[in-house]
């Protein structure tokens, strides 16, 4: 056996019981997400009996994929360092063509990643850091994701959470492979029958192939083998910042290689309620099911009954025929009751908007705002996770990438800082807001229209309004030159409208003065 195959089966022990709890949470959620080990696609799983786990997960890896990618809106921002900036200030014409520069790359990087269909694979990546609580994902040179679940991947960090190696194992089949490849492994039909066996030995016609990607000081070393044979050729490294194979974390645990999922931390209620739709699905079960009796002593012939058409006249004593009945009804309240709690916690736990709205007729559209965005900022600290795991060498690969591809200019390293404007970000933003907005709802219920407008600046308050909005007011707002330009030109426009008249009276006068002396 490799290195690589025995370090992998070595690193599986520390896994194990990641992996244990990340498919019995998906038992409870999405059974297909974290399958069991020899799952194909013709495994039939069990179905849940409840349905919140599923939606809870799909609701939101929606809401945190549509806040980390939003669509058709860069989620990054290229920006220059203090040192940098002040040196450029010096030279404008230098200051105006960086700054040109990065405005255009942030254009560029922005389509590639959105043309490239990374948010579809990362949806599928945050279901799993959802369940499973990682997930690990690879960035081709067509900046094209493709996510490998706990299943199939190891890692291991020093105490600091720094990746010391990572190591994925893909099943494929032999006859993707390159032909020098494929002559390191035998083939199906290159079997012997082994000596004192009776059959030749079974092969499979499917490899499996190990990427191994160890941290060496500043860089990643990477080789590949197929089954327990090394790749000849296949060695090559990366810079410590532009390592295609990002593992990511639900939640960082110090001192831990994997992190923990959401659904480990509200799986108490999870199981509960699993427990408890069991029980009133099997008792509606039994209550739908309808068992007549009929009195062995009675005149009434069961057999007449059975036969009996509609409307049909059957010969016996009402008496002598009762139905069967499950007198539990008090006491599969007392479930029903506790199920409908632990659904509203659990939707509350994902940040289903269906659990804000409480019961009772008046309930305002800021109590819900409120509520809402209560429970978005619940789940800050794993945006401030994925931007810096995820989003900030997302942006990094691209412009590498596109850079080799000479569709975007190389620039000085002290040039390239994105700053993600999105996650914990756009949830400040989204909480200036609504702070300022309620400061000047206050200010209008308090003190009148009139003095809002006194007290307030409406050129500022718009501008901070658009920050918070997260949209750029340049050309959108008018400058203090148009609004001077545009108030001497009402002025001029007044002063035409009183002094037209006089004008018209005194021509009048001139030409009546000229009439009379002719």
């Amino acid at each position: 056996m490799s290195n690589i195959a025995s370090r992998y089966k070595k690193l599986e022990q520390d896994r194990e019981g990641y992996l244990a709890r990340a498919r019995d949470n998906a038992k409870l959620t999405i059974p297909s997400l974290i399958p069991d080990e020899g799952s194909t696609g013709s495994t039939e799983f069990t179905d849940p009996y409840q349905s919140v786990g599923a939606r809870g997960v799909m609701g939101l890896a929606a809401k945190a994929t549509q806040t980390l990618l939003p669509p058709n809106e860069p989620f990054f921002r290229m920006d220059i360092e203090e040192f940098t900036l002040s040196e450029l200030s010096q030279n404008p014409e230098a200051r105006a063509e960086v700054e040109q520069v990065l405005t255009m790359m942030e254009r560029t990087a922005s389509r590639s990643i959105e043309a490239s269909g990374v948010r579809a694979a990362f949806y599928e990546a945050v279901s799993h850091l959802i369940v499973a609580g990682n997930v690990l994902i690879f960035l081709d040179d067509d900046i094209k994701l493709r996510v490998f679940n706990l299943n199939n991947y190891v890692v291991s960090r020093d105490p600091s959470g720094n990746i010391i190696e990572i190591i994925t194992r893909e099943v494929v089949a032999r006859a993707s492979l390159p032909d020098a490849v494929q002559s390191l492994v035998a083939s199906p039909e290159d079997t012997t029958i082994p000596e004192g066996a009776k059959s030749p030995a079974v092969k499979s016609d499917t490899v499996d192939l190990y990427t191994h990607v160890k941290r060496n000081g500043k860089v990643f070393d990477v080789i590949q083998a197929v089954n327990d044979v090394t790749i000849e050729g296949s060695a090559g490294n990366y810079a410590a910042d532009k390592v295609p194979w990002i593992p990511l974390r639900w939640t960082r645990v110090d001192g831990e290689p994997y992190g923990r999922s959401h659904v480990e931390a509200i799986a108490g209620d999870l199981k509960t309620l699993e427990a408890l739709s069991k029980a009133i699905v099997e008792f509606a079960a039994v209550a739908a099911k309808v068992i007549p009796l009929v009195n062995p002593n009675g005149v009434t012939d069961e057999g007449d009954l059975a036969q009996a058409e509609n409307m049909e006249f059957v010969s016996g004593v009402e008496a002598d025929v009762s139905f069967l009945k499950i007198d539990k009804y008090a006491d599969l309240q007392v479930a029903k009751q506790l199920a409908d709690d632990l659904t509203k916690r659990l939707e509350q736990a994902f940040l289903m908007h269906s659990s804000i709205q409480r019961a009772g007729e008046r309930v305002t559209a800021e109590e819900i705002r409120f509520m809402a965005a209560d429970l978005e900022a619940t789940i800050g600290a794993v945006y401030v996770q994925l931007s810096q795991e995820f989003q900030l060498p997302l942006v990094l690969m691209t412009i590498d990438r596109l850079v080799k591809q000479k569709r975007l200019p190389k620039l000085p390293k002290e040039l390239l800082n994105p700053t993600v404007t999105t996650g914990i970000d756009a949830l400040s933003r989204q909480s200036d807001l609504h702070k300022l907005d309620r400061m000047v709802a206050g200010l209008r219920d308090l003190y009148g229209p009139e003095a809002l407008a006194a007290e307030t600046n409406v050129s500022d308050y718009v501008k901070r309004r658009a920050a918070a909005l997260g949209i750029d007011p340049t050309g959108l707002i008018k400058s203090a030159e148009q609004k001077a330009e545009e108030q001497q030109q009402r002025m001029q426009q007044q002063l035409m409208m009183q002094t037209a008249p006089n004008m018209v009276n005194q021509a009048g006068n001139i030409a009546a003065k000229g009439i009379e002396n002719d």
